[in-house]
This record gives structure tokens, C-alpha cells and sequence, in this order.
């Protein structure tokens, strides 16, 4: 099943279930919401068109408004998923005209800054976003060039941001340079973010580049996940962490505070919908880490919701949506609808209840996170009965 070569919103077959209607119609809400909100559009009077303004992106200096490939690349997902080449177009033509002007290579710097000001370094996790929706964009529109475009930013993250470290291929969190060199430092480790370890972008590309290593770099991403579960009491990967150079064992990310690297959140759990994306598409490896993975079950059996995150061992924070939307795309894919139906119905109520103007930057992060969960399933209920029952 390939997710993305099929309309998303077709006329209501009569075997959907209303847990996919639901479904769809949150995505569609979600999708109006994100297109008139978070991106500039041609036509909208804005200064950049394309452009996925953030209003309190991370800045050495404080918070500031801008965007970032991450929140490219979200946006193209999202306008591919829904079948809208023209912002795809426009999104895609402000990331490489505006980020894709580093000297060396044909990385992103991270971000732009509302005064053009550029946030040095890069973040794998927008390369390998914009590298996806442009090979699924090849595929849906016939568009060659789309391919062309995201191979070439392949061959440079894999000579930047891929190394091997006691015979396993690692994701680094940055380019190898100087602009990211404190997450290659030789006496603290490679610093690695388990977000960034997306299994689907790397099946994509291994189907792409089939003399590559991108098997091996997918799975080797699902042993670094594993091992990393170890590190807190809590077990879950949590969001960054470090490989020692020397002997390739995994220890705790340094320099952050606590509960920074302490708890699972949205954040270090966006891998998982990567995840359900490649396991639903036959991703043997992906299958096999969701089959295992019940945290997210056990902790919602404990407290009847799912927090923002865990320290300690305890809950941290109110109820968090993105990941009840998680939870309930996990046990859809598992052939649990009678779970999925609750945990939906929680999740969306608690999404149509945040108010975007508290917090804009995290909603729309947030707001993001759950539109990447849902959509692997809202395929998967339209056009085929759940494949993945454990």
C-alpha cells in the first residue's frame, strides 16, 4: 500500500467505519487550519510567499519569529497529502531559494529569522522531511525533477550527517561542520535526537538509491531506539542522547536541564507516526518495533489519558493531544478500533478545545505533530482493513 499516491478525501465508501470518517474530517479541519494560519501563500499580501512563519523559533538570543526546514518540510507533507501541488510548489520554492544556500553542500541551514538572519547549523530532521515529501511528490505528480532534487540532498546528508560508530550507522542530530560541531564533539560523543531517526523517509530512500545503505542506516536507527529506551527509568527513547565515539555505548544528552532529556513528549515520540507510515507500507522493521512498543498503552491503562510527559517515573503535565492522536493511530494500525475510537474521541475534543493564540508556536507544533500521526491511518481506514494486529 503506498500512502500518498491516493486522494485523501474520497466520497465515503460503505464499509468506512465512522472512526475513519472522523478521522478525515479532523484532518481536513486541521489542514484548513494549518494552510490559512502557518504558511504565507501567494495572493495573502505576505512579504514571503512559501514561507512557514513560526512565531517563537529557538534563538541564541531568545526567542524569535521565523521558519525552519522542519516546518517546511510539515508543510509540504501536508500539502502533498492533500493533493495541493500549488503550495507544495511555493513551500518547497522558498526552502531552497532561502535555506539551501549553504556554501559546501546541499544541506538546509535550520532556519531564517524574520530579519533574514540565518540560524547556523543543520537540523537532519528537516533535510530528511523535505527528502520525503519530494520523492512522494515525484511519484503522485510524475514530476522528475522532484526526484533529482531530493537525491542530491541525499548524497550530502549522507556524507554529512551519517557516520559509523562501532559498526552502526548513526544519524547525527547536525551536519558535520563547524557551524554543528558541538554535537560531533570527540570527547562528549555524537549527539544524536530520536525524532530525527525517521524510518520512513529512510525506506524511501532506500527504494530510491538502492546501492546506498539505507537499510542498513533504518535499522541500525531501530537498534539506536531501543538501546536508548534504557537510559531513564521511564522507557521511552528520550529526546536526545549521545553515542561515545570510542566504544559506541549510549549515554545521557548533556548540557540540557531537566525534564528536558528526563520524559517522553510529542517531540521524542514524532518518531513512532515515521513508524506507522513505513510498517504500513510493509516496513518489516518498523512492524516490528510498533509490536513491541506498549508504553504508550501501559502508561494510558494507568491514568485513562497521556501526559505531556514522564519524570521520575510520575506524570508531567496536562493532557497532551498529539500523543492520545498517537496512541490512537498505533492501535488502529494493531486492529484495536474499540481503543482507537476512544482515545480518538479524547484527543480530538481536547485539540478543538487549545487555543492557538496561548501558546501559537506549540499549538502549531503540536497541531502539527497530530496531523503526522493521523494520516498513515486515515489511508489505511479508507482503502484497506487494519494489516498490523499484534
Amino acid at each position: 500500500m503506498r500512502l500518498f499516491q491516493r486522494a485523501p478525501s474520497p466520497p465515503r465508501a460503505a464499509a468506512e467505519s465512522a472512526l475513519g470518517e472522523a478521522i478525515r474530517e479532523e484532518l481536513e479541519r486541521a489542514w484548513a487550519f494549518w494552510r490559512s494560519h502557518a504558511i504565507e501563500l501567494p495572493g495573502m499580501g505576505k512579504p514571503q510567499p512559501g514561507r512557514t512563519l513560526i512565531p517563537n523559533l529557538y534563538h541564541p538570543r531568545g526567542r524569535r519569529a521565523g521558519a525552519d526546514s522542519e516546518y517546511q518540510s510539515f508543510s509540504m507533507m501536508f500539502a502533498l497529502w492533500f493533493n495541493d501541488r500549488a503550495v507544495f510548489d511555493a513551500v518547497w520554492n522558498w526552502t531552497w531559494r532561502h535555506l539551501q544556500t549553504r556554501p559546501d553542500d546541499k544541506l538546509f541551514w535550520w532556519a531564517q529569522y524574520e530579519n533574514g538572519e540565518l540560524g547556523r547549523g543543520t537540523a537532519a530532521d528537516g533535510e530528511l522531511g523535505c527528502i520525503m515529501a519530494l520523492l512522494l511528490a515525484a511519484e503522485r505528480w510524475g514530476a522528475d525533477a522532484y526526484r533529482k532534487q531530493a537525491l542530491v540532498i541525499a548524497d550530502s546528508f549522507r556524507e554529512k550527517c551519517v557516520t559509523t560508530i562501532a559498526g552502526r550507522r548513526i544519524i547525527a542530530a547536525g551536519a558535520n561542520d563547524r557551524a554543528s560541531r558541538d554535537f560531533w564533539r570527540p570527547d562528549k560523543g555524537l549527539v544524536c535526537f530520536s525524532n530525527y531517526l525517521m524510518t520512513y523517509p529512510l525506506s524511501l530512500m532506500a527504494r530510491a538509491q538502492p546501492d546506498a545503505d539505507w537499510g542498513r542506516v533504518l535499522t541500525d536507527s531501530i537498534s539506536l531506539l531501543t538501546d536508548s529506551e534504557k537510559l531513564y527509568g521511564h522507557g521511552f527513547p528520550p529526546m536526545t542522547f549521545r553515542v561515545k565515539f570510542d566504544s559506541g555505548r549510549l549515554v545521557p544528552g548533556s548540557g540540557e536541564n531537566p525534564p528536558w532529556n528526563s520524559f517522553a513528549n510529542t517531540s521524542s515520540c514524532r518518531y513512532l507516526s515515521f513508524m506507522l507510515m513505513d510498517a504500513i507500507e510493509g516496513g518489516q522493521a518498523s512492524h516490528a518495533y510498533l509490536a513491541r512498543f506498549h508504553k504508550l498503552e501501559d502508561a494510558y491503562a494507568q491514568s485513562g489519558t497521556l501526559p505531556w510527559g514522564w519524570r521520575d517515573g510520575q506524570n508531567w503535565g496536562p493532557d497532551c493531544w498529539p500523543l492520545l492522536a498517537l496512541l490512537s493511530a498505533k492501535r488502529l494500525y494493531q486492529g484495536d478500533e474499540a481503543l482507537a475510537s476512544a482515545v480518538f474521541a479524547k484527543a480530538s475534543s481536547l485539540w478543538r478545545a487549545a487555543n492557538p493564540a496561548d501558546a501559537p508556536g506549540e499549538y502549531l507544533f503540536n497541531h502539527a505533530c497530530a496531523m503526522l500521526a493521523l494520516i498513515p491511518v486515515s489511508a489505511l481506514m479508507t482503502f484497506k482493513p487494519a494489516v498490523g494486529a499484534v
